[in-house]
């Protein structure tokens, strides 16, 4: 963002970073998790990546997860076992900050027009799908 002459504000849109990622799977970094609302109003943690190799280091692709039970089994359960090679215990507890800046792969899918994250994966359980 710039300014002209007159001190008004000058935004460039670049179409190239606004593209949706193509779909793969991609080494990432975990850099913010906060809580919000989702669609329907259920509690969810938005997670916001970057990613680290390939033509798409730098870009930034959030996921969102549920906090209901179902996310709680499922897709925390499997974010929490891609940053740590650990599976979770039933009733066990973690924070999700401690998992910032720790690194997992990301399977990243395009659903109308945007990205998804459908899928969080550690090193080891990507080298055994080879």
């Amino acid at each position: 963002m710039s300014t002209d002459e007159d001190g008004k504000f000058k935004v460039k849109i670049c179409p190239e970073k606004h593209r949706p990622v193509k779909s793969g799977i991609y080494r990432a970094k975990l850099l913010e998790a906060t809580r919000g609302t989702g669609f329907k109003g259920q509690p969810i943690y938005n997670l916001v990546f970057e990613i680290l190799d390939a033509e798409y280091q730098g870009r930034k692709i959030i996921g969102k997860i549920n906090q209901s039970s179902n996310g709680v089994r499922g897709k925390l359960w499997q974010l929490y076992r891609a940053m740590t090679a650990e599976g979770l215990k039933i009733s066990a507890e973690f924070y999700i900050d401690g998992l910032i800046g720790k690194e997992c792969f990301i399977n990243v899918e395009q659903r109308g027009g945007f990205n998804a994250i459908a899928e969080y994966i550690h090193a080891n359980d990507l080298k055994n799908t080879e």
